[in-house]
């Protein structure tokens, strides 16, 4: 037992038993641990000086900071960026580095948040932009919150209210469902309006022309117009359904069924696309919910259906085909790091408001606030021994390497680093602007691209650059 490490506090879990133990049998029976095997001696250093701000020993009588490397090195650095997009960038620029270079694999990486919602979608999308794959639990994310199944509601929400407006009918059109890009959506709209010029109309925004079309697919006729009209008519057929009072199952399926999305996603899928297996993940789980209330049906039940998903706060079980299989770069929580480890750990968002998260948390009736005379006083601050637990146990994940990040605030916010990036002893970074290019097959041709075009490189450079060029072209994928 580490009381260090007692993250953990649902029905009774903690450090208490341990001083429950040591109360009743005393100190002679404990034995303690003293050797760390697990990372170098620069990480177990970080780690001791993170342990002495937690008043484990207070709390138990023993003094639990007395532990030593097995092994020499490891690595410990602790960066400030200027803003969440530059420090993803970085992190990107990183995780290709240790592949690419040192020869880690991917599996090996891991990038560990204080929470799952609003951190870890945003830095899975980037990463997978980037061309690194990535594999997160499908139960840290909420139902509604993920990417396949927004559209699904979105298209629910819009059946029900018979109306639609701009912004709606623009992520219904650049979704899955209709498949239009905004390029190409910019033509169509400027199309419209071109009509309306003909028409001798005053022409009205693009955008609410899109809507007016998808409300209304009689009010005009254009070639480009196709996947518009097909999905006014699958909102029309929801529509039936809705008068029929089909169930909300029934008018889901509906929307599934009545594009090729399902067969584009299974396609993927089978090719070995992550995304796509948690897209079908996040969709079949959507079903089952749908499926387990049979009796929503018709508007009410759409209604209710919404609201419902909307204010689910526990992430649903999407875990299927979409659990962690070693393949890609590991996100998750710090509570989920509890347990694991990995040869390099990168920690972002390590800033004041997030980590620690100092705010007020109990049950409904908040029994802990009663005292002898009453109700006693709100203290938040008596919750940074378990935040300080919580990073602590995040940064002793690493085996090798270990990056802790944060950010300034934009200009105007009171955001800063967390208090606890100088408590790992090591000298804090400052590094400016989003990295430099990105090491990627793209990148790589767009600087050798450049170079073999600028008038100011020496002639032998441009040379090697358009050499180099030309047997990018002529390669081909071995795999």
């Amino acid at each position: 037992a580490d009381p260090n490490q007692a993250i953990f506090r649902f029905r009774g879990a903690g450090n208490s038993p341990l001083k429950w133990f040591i109360d009743r049998f005393g100190n002679k029976n404990l034995q303690l641990l003293s050797t760390n095997y697990r990372g170098g001696e620069q990480l177990v250093k970080s780690w001791r000086r993170l342990a002495s701000y937690i008043p484990a020993a207070s709390q138990t009588g023993v003094n639990w900071q007395h532990s030593k490397s097995a092994f020499p090195g490891g690595e410990v650095r602790v960066v400030i960026y200027d803003d969440p997009e530059a420090e993803i960038s970085h992190l990107a620029q990183q995780l290709r580095h240790a592949h690419l270079r040192d020869g880690i694999p991917w599996r090996e990486c891991a990038v560990i948040t204080r929470t799952a919602r609003a951190e870890l979608m945003p830095i899975a999308r980037s990463l997978r932009q980037s061309g690194i794959p990535v594999e997160m639990a499908g139960d840290e994310i909420v139902l509604a919150k993920q990417l396949a199944v927004r559209p699904l509601l979105l298209a629910l929400q819009v059946a029900e209210s018979e109306t639609i407006d701009p912004d709606q009918a623009h992520r219904l059109l650049t979704s899955p469902l209709a498949g239009l890009d905004a390029v190409k959506l910019r033509e169509i709209g400027r199309q419209l309006r071109a009509s309306q010029k003909i028409q001798a109309e005053l022409p009205k925004p693009s955008a609410q022309l899109l809507a007016d079309w998808l409300q209304n697919p009689q009010l005009a006729d254009l070639t480009d117009g196709e996947p518009i009209i097909k999905l006014a008519e699958l909102l029309g057929q929801v529509r039936e359904l809705i008068a029929q009072d089909a169930s909300v199952h029934q008018m889901l399926w509906q929307l599934w069924s009545g594009t090729d999305w399902p067969g584009q996603l299974q396609e993927s899928a089978l090719a070995g696309d992550l995304q796509a297996n948690a897209d079908l993940d996040a969709v079949c789980e959507l079903f089952e919910v749908a499926a387990a209330g049979q009796h929503l049906r018709g508007r009410s039940g759409i209604l209710a259906f919404l609201t419902d998903i909307s204010g689910q706060m526990i992430a649903a079980d999407t875990a299927r085909e979409s659990d962690l299989r070693g393949r890609g770069v590991q996100l998750m929580t710090a509570h989920r790091a509890k347990g694991e480890q990995f040869r390099q750990v990168y920690i972002l968002g390590a800033r004041e408001g997030n980590w620690p998260k100092l705010i007020r948390r109990g049950s409904l009736l908040e029994p802990e606030m009663l005292s002898a005379d009453g109700i006693g006083p709100v203290d938040i601050t008596s919750q940074l021994p378990a935040e300080r637990r919580l990073f602590y146990v995040a940064c002793s994940r690493a085996t090798e390497k270990l990056v802790v990040s944060g950010t300034h605030g934009m200009e105007g916010e009171g955001e800063r680093p967390s208090r606890f990036l100088a408590e790992l002893g090591v000298e804090i970074e400052q590094v400016t602007g989003r990295a430099n290019r990105p090491l990627t097959l793209t990148g790589l041709t767009t600087d050798l691209r450049a170079v073999s075009v600028d008038p100011t490189a020496e002639p032998g450079l441009r040379k090697a650059a358009a050499a180099r060029l030309a047997k990018l072209a002529q390669a081909k994928d071995r795999r």
